[in-house]
């Protein structure tokens, strides 16, 4: 597993339960068990989130990303939001991208984190609980690279959209 960390500027009770019941992702926040300062939660996914206690300054959240998704629920769709990637099976479950550590995975931008996305989209299509992606894996098409180096900060693209660029 790949640490995850989300950092917020402002550390108070309301902004960071905001962040956390934003669509994208669904955690237990009035039901936290703070820890010494630290906030355990949970996703829907069952992962640990780990949060400073509100208004104790800034903050990160942070849980572990998987290497593998351990469903067999096809990808429904890809979330991008606030530089986060998700995964959406078809059984509604919200899932962080898998990632390797030391090899990120982003969008936006033409670097090796958003040829890593696109590469790892890519296998999703055909197999859900495939491994995250390698530095020497092959690359994605060269489509489905530029459809999520142009996103947006915020963007949703479903299945169909994804094959659609997948084949150009």
């Amino acid at each position: 597993m790949a640490l995850f960390t989300r950092n917020t500027d402002d550390n108070s009770h309301a902004s960071q339960k905001r962040w956390l019941q934003q669509p994208v992702a669904n955690a237990v926040f009035d039901g936290a068990q703070f820890i010494e300062r630290y906030a355990v939660l949970r996703w829907d996914t069952d992962l640990p989130v780990l949060q400073r206690a509100p208004d104790t300054g800034p903050t990160d959240l942070s849980t572990y990303t998987l290497q593998r998704l351990p469903t067999r629920s096809p990808l429904a769709a890809l979330v991008l939001s606030a530089g986060i990637c998700w995964i959406r099976t078809e059984d509604q479950t919200l899932w962080l991208a898998p990632e390797r550590d030391g090899w990120g995975i982003g969008y936006g931008y033409s670097g090796n984190g958003c040829l890593a996305l696109a590469r790892l989209v890519d296998v999703l299509l055909d197999d859900i609980s495939a491994p995250a992606v390698r530095p020497n894996d092959p690359a994605a098409p060269r489509a489905l690279f530029e459809l999520l180096r142009d996103a947006p900060d915020t963007a949703t693209y479903t299945r169909a959209q994804l094959l659609a660029a997948r084949a150009g």
